[in-house]
């Protein structure tokens, strides 16, 4: 074995395989990054956009109007994830929100993900249960002016988990096949090493029996022959 992976057939057809394997890797992050990551930068922008709207909402129609419109926005089913809570009280104002993830109190002002709890519908409508989520949101605090006591904090968010579990199925997909490539070349380097130290070993051992003394011996062009 030692002298079959010490073989230069066996190192050129490894490194062709190493090779081989990197560009399926490269083409595989391209591909990762050309979907899932301009997914991702859609649903920050739409995230942000969403943001923009309550702000404006805000500032010209009062905390009531903006309080109504996120109620309205949770009874839409869609992906959207909303939560309002009046400060300095903390009380929930409007949301489909159960509670505010630990995630949003280091995250004021920046994109954070987190998982959250919805509920399990049934074809009649009724819940039967719950089911953990995954999601990407954003948490804004709206005042009326900066000297305002009161304020709003806002989190807007979007469900990612049907996102996330493609993503995932698909990186597990780009690193199933660079293995399964390695493990192919690596086996197909193996008989083709094999196969030409046979050849050589032939041709040795003709040689050393000329060198002995016996003429007669000659090499079967046929078992040396390397195509």
């Amino acid at each position: 074995m030692l002298r079959l992976l010490r073989t230069t057939s066996f190192r050129f057809t490894l490194i062709y395989v190493l090779l081989f394997a990197c560009a399926v890797g490269l083409l595989g992050a391209f591909v990762y990054r050309a979907t899932f990551g301009a997914a991702s930068r859609q649903t920050d922008a739409t995230i942000e956009g969403e943001i923009n709207v309550l702000a404006e909402l805000f500032g010209t129609s009062g905390p009531g109007q903006l309080t109504r419109a996120i109620r309205q926005r949770t009874s839409w089913r869609d992906d959207s994830i909303y939560m309002l809570i009046g400060a300095p009280s903390g009380a929930v104002l409007a949301g489909n929100l159960t509670a505010l993830p630990p995630e949003a109190l280091t995250a004021e002002g920046d994109f954070f993900n987190f998982e959250f709890e919805r509920p399990l519908l049934d074809v009649d409508n009724r819940e039967i249960g719950v089911e953990l989520r995954r999601a990407r949101g954003k948490v804004v605090r709206f005042r009326a002016s900066p000297e305002a006591d009161q304020s709003y904090l806002v989190v807007v968010a979007r469900d990612i988990a049907a996102r996330e579990f493609l993503r995932e199925r698909l990186a597990n997909v780009i690193l199933r096949v660079s293995l399964v490539t390695i493990a192919f070349g690596v086996v197909i380097g193996l008989v083709f090493s094999r196969s030409l130290l046979r050849r050589v070993e032939i041709v040795s051992k003709t040689a050393r029996a000329i060198r002995a003394g016996d003429l007669s011996q000659r090499t079967d062009r046929k078992s040396t022959r390397l195509n």
